[in-house]
């Protein structure tokens, strides 16, 4: 359950990153051409069809964080072998720590 719920959590914070970008390089450059006459439309229906986007993928985001935080020991079996051969620090004490 938990390795595919890191899959999940690591594909949709992945998404998240990429449509970022997207919007950073793609639309708002773009909003310059639209012209002031037309801009605030066009600024409204662009925060109106994103918002489902965004949100979807946000929404999916904290639910798998959540599911993650509260798996606790299961948690730390999955990521516990390759922390103790160094790869990386031991995330579920890291996590136990600040909570």
């Amino acid at each position: 359950m938990s390795d595919l719920l890191l899959v999940i959590h690591a594909a949709v914070s992945w998404a998240l990153l990429g449509l970022i970008w997207t919007i950073q390089v793609v639309h708002y450059p773009l909003f310059k051409e639209v012209g002031k006459e037309s801009f605030i439309a066009y600024h409204e229906r662009h925060m109106r069809f994103i918002t489902w986007v965004v949100g979807l993928l946000m929404l999916a985001e904290v639910g798998s964080a959540a599911v993650l935080l509260n798996l606790g020991g299961e948690l730390a079996a999955v990521l516990g072998e390759p922390c103790r051969a160094g790869a990386c620090v031991d995330f579920y004490r890291f996590l136990s720590e600040a909570v």
